[in-house]
């Protein structure tokens, strides 16, 4: 009996440590993850979060898969908290989307052990950030059409020396400095094969490298423009509705009235701009050719109290733009053969070849000809991707887990710069909406034209809505947005229905911003861009993604040449 127990302990021992230990260190990430990113935004932590994870892959011994699933299960407790606000908009697709995120910590484990395992013995300072680089790309960039947020270089937005990088080598490219501090520091601590001196020459070369990036990334940002400016105004509604609920006629008027109201008291002097968010007006679309065939077949809106033309709301829009003078751009629907057939009985059936989510340019007391429509829909918000080409299987999962919603916009076909007069001169604007603030690729396809700025600055409009009451969601699109300032070295005005409206420069610092609001009165931000084109941009924004696909290559290589 004596000799039976140390046996028996022998055989469970490592597979009750490597459990309890990689669960452990999931948590301790988790832990260190949710106090770097907000709502806290104690954004030093970020250099501590990926050292747990990178002990497990250095120190754990065989069982890779219970290994990796332990810290996945650790790990979960971030991203629950992080999306809880997707309860509220689809119950059934919150636990799917906590499972996937929780699983890449354990992907990084395994894919890191197994180079840690190999005959080479790769120091970790060069390891560990190899193996992230090939998660956050394969997360942030081809999975599911791409989920960039949360990225372990994203805190460090809050220091423009730390974030400047991002100039040469984007927000992927500090997310892999981030992790090699983490991995010399598993070098110098006797973690890995090196030998502890090589870990504590590595982090000192990589800091040296940071500084010289950084110093490489600020001296590469566009000086300021000298040429005028544009004020703009950013409408913040406090309307937290989804853009995908149908409202009421009475709630559209109550709406449209606090609209004009705020753009009345707010509108700057001209040369100016007045930025309205995503889906918050209130009328069917501002499309002229659609808009004309209602006028044609005078069509109109039906309530309990009232009865108005279809087109009231884009009458009432450009009557309100003829008086304050100032263009403003407007987040509505857009149409492409929009058709509107009325039978004999006087019932109208209306048809369209496709539907956009848009930014529309009125000015001058009518909408311009040219519109912004959205490159790329939001995964699980405007389109569910891969299964967007068969109706019958998408309109299933939609009735299942998104009661509704509906999935009926098409992507943009190319991109399109809107140019609001000031005075007698076009401004190049660079509209992103919504998520596509968080998208570096798209932001840089929009922004610039074979390696130069043709745009003067960035205006996002987005529908924050759907983040109901977590403020930490806000603050993180605000955090995405930030990014694209950097990388590009262009500054960013946001308008959102429920914040955080935003004013951001060419270095991704806020220069202002308002509160969120779910309820109340709105409110208005004043901004400003600049007129000028730079006439130069960022490294970046020349080569894009450049060192994020080759750094995530090599990762995804590693363990098969080592």
């Amino acid at each position: 009996m004596a000799k039976a127990t140390p046996k028996k302990q022998e055989r469970r021992g490592p597979a009750a440590f490597t459990f309890r230990a990689a669960a452990l260190a999931g948590l301790a990430y988790a832990l260190l993850s949710g106090l770097a990113f907000a709502p806290l935004g104690i954004w030093p932590l970020a250099f501590a979060a990926p050292i747990p994870l990178v002990w497990v892959a250095s120190r754990a011994k065989g069982r890779s898969l219970v290994t990796a699933l332990s810290v996945a299960f650790g790990a979960a407790p971030f991203w629950a908290f992080a999306h809880r606000w997707i309860l509220d908009v689809s119950e059934l697709g919150y636990v799917p989307l906590v499972l996937l995120q929780a699983a890449w910590a354990g992907v990084f484990v395994w894919l890191l052990g197994m180079v840690r395992r190999g005959p080479i013995g790769v120091p970790m300072v060069l390891a560990a950030p190899l193996c992230w680089l090939t998660i956050e790309v394969l997360r942030g960039e081809l999975l599911f059409t791409g989920y960039p947020w949360f990225l372990a270089a994203h805190p460090l937005v809050e220091s423009p020396m730390l974030s400047a990088p991002g100039a040469i080598v984007g927000a992927y490219g500090v997310s892999f400095l981030v992790v090699a501090l983490a991995g010399a520091f598993a070098d110098a601590a006797g973690w890995s094969e090196a030998k502890r001196s090589t870990g504590g020459a590595c982090a000192t070369a990589t800091i040296v490298a940071w500084g010289a990036l950084s110093w490489l990334g600020a001296s590469s940002t566009p000086p300021p423009s000298t040429g005028g400016t544009l004020e703009v105004t950013l409408i913040q509604t406090a309307v937290p509705q989804s853009n995908k609920i149908a409202r009421t006629l009475e709630q559209r008027l109550v709406e449209w009235d606090t609209l004009e109201r705020l753009v009345r008291s707010g509108a700057p002097r001209s040369p100016g701009l007045v930025v309205i968010p995503e889906t918050m007006f209130p009328g069917r679309t501002l499309s002229p050719g659609a808009t004309q065939r209602m006028r044609d077949s005078q069509l109109v809106e039906i309530s309990d109290n009232q009865q108005l033309p279809m087109t009231h709301f884009t009458d009432r829009l450009l009557e309100l733009q003829s008086e304050i003078g100032v263009p403003i751009l407007v987040g509505a629907l857009g149409y492409d053969g929009y058709e509107v057939n009325v039978s004999s009985d006087g019932t109208a059936r209306i048809g369209w070849d496709a539907q956009y989510n848009s930014v529309f340019l009125v000015e001058r007391g009518r909408v311009a000809p040219s519109r912004y429509d959205k490159l790329e829909l939001t995964p699980f918000g405007e389109v569910i991707p891969y299964l967007s080409r068969f109706d019958t299987l998408e309109d299933w999962i939609t009735r299942l887990g998104a009661s509704g919603m509906t999935f009926g916009l098409a992507p943009g076909r190319a991109p399109v710069r809107l140019r609001p007069l000031s005075g007698q001169v076009g401004v190049p604007l660079a509209t992103p909406i919504c998520f596509e603030a968080t998208k570096a690729g798209l932001c840089r396809r929009l922004a610039y034209e074979d390696g130069r700025p043709v745009v003067s600055g960035l205006v996002n409009v987005s529908n924050d809505g759907w983040f109901g009451d977590a403020r930490g969601g806000r603050a993180q699109h605000l955090m995405c947005a930030r990014w694209r300032c950097v990388e590009l070295g262009l500054p960013m005005v946001r308008a959102v229905n429920t914040g955080i409206s935003a004013h951001i420069d060419a270095r991704g610092r806020v220069v202002d911003s308002l509160e969120p609001s779910l309820t109340g009165s709105g409110a208005a931000l004043s901004a400003s861009l600049p007129i000028d084109v730079p006439e130069r941009g960022t490294p970046y924004a020349r080569g894009g993604h450049l060192f994020a696909w080759i750094g995530a290559a090599l990762g995804a290589l590693l363990p098969l040449i080592v």
